[in-house]
């Protein structure tokens, strides 16, 4: 399909103001049961969604994307610019991005069979949306196995989603991302990335093999869950380990420890981390399992994430996105003080999935 083409005339220079508000970033999308903050979403369905055409309809996204030619303005006409393609939508026919013809398209609707082919079954969307006038399309995927963590008793809940984005301004192709982020628009679609840091989600490129890349990418999402379903029965390993007095100054000096070469200043700052954690230990997010050792691996993360010192707000912001050292210490010590066994328990799952 043909629009008469592109033509890539000489613009000035215009300086643009940079404004962070939600509405510059946000097109159109669907959520299910709650909505966003910004209340910017076409509806809010009282089900989840099962699959993308439905979906994407919902969303507002009943567009597709096609190549365009590509041409300079010239003293004597136009000029045909080979080896560059316009990327268009096909409802207003506005361009979207200028990339080589080596980018293959990944439309709309190859997107929804990609995430299909990715997820597996019994896929179920909790958000459908579009970011920057069409420029990147986000599917958020709930699966409905929230991690089996019976110390919580459903007092918290630990839910798995994908997020998976696709853009069409060659800023990357299509992702993958495993997140207990609930995303929802471009802020919470970046704190996704951010805790992902490429190490666990996939990516494919907008290349002419790309459909090569889904079956791998399908491996990566399910070592995903594997992953999670390990820590499921390390922390209620560490759940069936009770824990006394003792046991937990123990726990602490080994997680918190002290030498005699510290300086007061580092002694005091010791035991203060401790005595946050004591403390945390009968907030109301940690009471009900503070008898045990996942709770000490609990209030430690806690402590991690949101109470020790800080040098700037976005620091602040990383150490809850990323694998903090300190979060992977807590489960190693508590694993050591609760006798629990990390390696025979990985082992145990791998045999049972053969």
């Amino acid at each position: 399909m043909s629009y008469g083409g592109v033509i890539l005339a000489p613009s000035p220079f215009v300086r643009r103001e940079r404004k962070h508000i939600v509405s510059s970033h946000w097109e159109t999308g669907v959520v299910v049961n709650t909505p966003t903050w910004h209340r910017l979403e076409k509806a809010v369905l009282p089900e989840h969604i099962t699959d993308w055409e439905t979906g994407r309809k919902e969303a507002g996204i009943d567009w597709e994307v096609y190549p365009d030619h590509v041409f300079t303005h010239e003293p004597d006409g136009h000029l045909r610019v080979a080896d560059w393609q316009a990327i268009r939508r096909d409802d207003t026919h506005a361009v979207l991005s200028i990339q080589p013809t080596s980018y293959a398209i990944v439309n709309i609707a190859q997107f929804g069979e990609v995430i299909e082919a990715v997820a597996g079954k019994g896929l179920k969307y909790e958000a459908i949306f579009s970011l920057y006038e069409g420029r990147k399309i986000v599917a958020l995927l709930y699966f409905d196995d929230p991690l089996d963590i019976r110390a919580d008793n459903g007092v918290t809940r630990t839910v798995q989603y994908l997020a998976m984005t696709t853009n069409f301004d060659g800023n990357g192709g299509i992702r993958g991302i495993p997140t207990s982020v609930r995303v929802i628009c471009a802020n919470t679609l970046n704190m996704a990335e951010a805790s992902d840091g490429k190490a666990v989600g996939f990516s494919i490129r907008h290349t002419s093999n790309w459909t090569e890349r889904v079956a791998q990418a399908g491996e990566v999402i399910q070592g995903a869950r594997r992953d999670a379903a390990a820590w499921s029965a390390i922390a209620n390993a560490l759940a069936d380990k009770p824990v006394n007095a003792t046991g937990r100054e123990t726990y602490l000096k080994r997680f918190l420890p002290s030498s005699s070469d510290m300086t007061e200043r580092q002694e005091r700052t010791v035991e203060a981390g401790r005595d946050a954690i004591r403390g945390l230990l009968t907030s109301a997010t940690n009471a009900h399992i503070a008898e045990n050792y996942y709770g000490l691996v609990m209030a430690s993360t806690e402590w991690a994430d949101h109470v020790r010192d800080f040098r700037t707000e976005d620091s602040y912001v990383a150490r809850q996105l990323r694998k903090e050292p300190m979060k992977a210490r807590a489960v190693r010590v508590a694993c050591r003080s609760a006798g629990v066994d990390r390696k025979s328990i990985l082992v145990e799952l791998e045999d049972a999935r053969r």
